[in-house]
């Protein structure tokens, strides 16, 4: 509380309603932000798990057309 608070009561209650709107949008957007940093990181995970997925199934294709062609040449 400030001294000019103490003077002109009636405006140190709008300031204080004023800062404790403010805290409680800090607090709001502060949530939205961690909210959406928690998405990009959980959507990162998931594509990266999808690539390697992916990269898995690319490896075993040519595992298999390599295995498949050494047979052929000792037949």
């Amino acid at each position: 509380m400030y001294l000019q608070d103490l003077e002109y009561p009636d405006q140190a209650d709008e300031k204080q309603d004023s800062r404790d709107a403010e805290d409680k949008s800090d607090k709001t957007l502060r949530k939205e932000k961690k909210e959406k940093k928690d998405k990009k990181k959980k959507d990162k995970k998931e594509k990266n798990k999808d690539k390697k997925e992916h990269k898995k199934e690319k490896k075993d294709k040519k595992r298999k057309r390599d295995a498949g062609l050494d047979a052929d040449l000792f037949d």
